[in-house]
């Protein structure tokens, strides 16, 4: 007969799992944020011009809940457009 705490255990560890996946699912099926138009975002705009590319991605992550590498995407998008 199982010991009720090895049951316990496992019912936590098949939930943390069952969890986690569900939320990783809802991420990847997420449309990727779009790029701003110029103007829409002019305090991200000025961090971009001003070099503090790290501060715009934690601005724009803040702002459309992105996931990393969408918002370096997206600032780097930023920052050839201003340069362009």
């Amino acid at each position: 007969m199982p010991r009720p705490w090895l049951l316990l255990v496992i019912g936590l560890a098949v939930g943390w799992i069952a969890g986690y996946l569900k939320g990783r699912q809802a991420t990847l099926l997420a449309p990727p944020p779009r790029l701003p138009e110029p103007g829409e975002m002019p305090d991200l705009e000025d961090l971009v011009r001003h070099g503090k590319k790290i501060d715009a991605i934690k601005l724009f992550r803040a702002r459309t809940q992105a996931r990393l590498a969408e918002a370096k995407a997206v600032v780097d998008a930023i920052e050839r457009r201003l340069r362009g």
